[in-house]
């Protein structure tokens, strides 16, 4: 993950670059029913971002971890068992 500067546009669309290259990085080399994690900070992308997953894995979760303070944008996306 990157280190966030204080402006959401920013923080969010570069975490988002850093999931697009993880997945397609990810994906190269998961066998199939492997599976992927990232961390991302919540805005307008990522609804676009978790299709992608969900054209990519069966099963894709969206997690914001109850440790994670309540006015914190970040998240996780989880994409379990990748399609042939």
């Amino acid at each position: 993950m990157m280190n966030t500067s204080g402006v959401n546009f920013r923080d969010h669309a570069g975490s988002m670059d850093l999931c697009h290259a993880a997945l397609q990085f990810g994906y190269n080399v998961l066998k199939t029913g492997g599976n992927f994690v990232c961390k991302f900070y919540q805005g307008a992308e990522d609804k676009e971002f978790e299709k992608q997953l969900r054209e990519l894995f069966r099963r894709v979760h969206r997690l914001k971890p109850e440790s994670s303070r309540n006015e914190s944008k970040e998240a996780y996306f989880i994409g379990l068992e990748r399609r042939s």
